[in-house]
């Protein structure tokens, strides 16, 4: 299994199968995996503490799976004032530098950080092209929270 994460998106001739991630909005998980791998980090509060969890939970020596067969419908944003918000801004890249320093080895942490500072450059061109300036700003702000403040 390798380090990312995908959401499916096509059929698949199996009824289960193993997988690296489940997001949040859709898990049960068994009593004895809550008592061997704990709880989730409330610290998180909202967005990436399900990859935190999983990635804990596997760490302990659980396999994830997904049911093919289930139906989730997911209103995304419903809790973040809509799809992309100063909230969820804020919250999203908090929790990733949360869970990269958490997580990560030197090198991951490296990469990792390379890799949000490129994509950001290119995110904030478009959202400032977008008018949605105040997005960059909440990531601004929480990039430099992060130096400031522990949790």
């Amino acid at each position: 299994m390798d380090d990312r994460s995908v959401h499916i998106q096509k059929k698949i001739n199996k009824e289960v199968s193993e997988c690296n991630f489940i997001t949040g909005c859709c898990i049960l998980i068994k009593k004895e995996v809550l008592e061997k791998a704990g709880l989730l980090d409330e610290s998180y509060f909202m967005y990436v503490e399900d990859l935190d969890y999983f990635y804990k939970t596997i760490k302990s020596g659980y396999k994830l799976a997904i049911v093919h067969t289930a139906n989730i419908w997911h209103k995304v944003g419903a809790g973040s004032e809509g799809e992309i918000s100063e909230f969820s801004a804020y919250w999203i890249m908090r929790n990733r530098i949360k869970f990269i320093l958490k997580n990560a080895n030197f090198i991951k942490k490296l990469s990792s950080f390379g890799f949000i500072i490129f994509t950001r450059l290119i995110k904030f061109f478009e959202y400032w092209l977008n008018g949605k300036r105040i997005i960059i700003l909440a990531q601004v702000k929480e990039i430099k929270d992060v130096n400031t403040k522990a949790d």
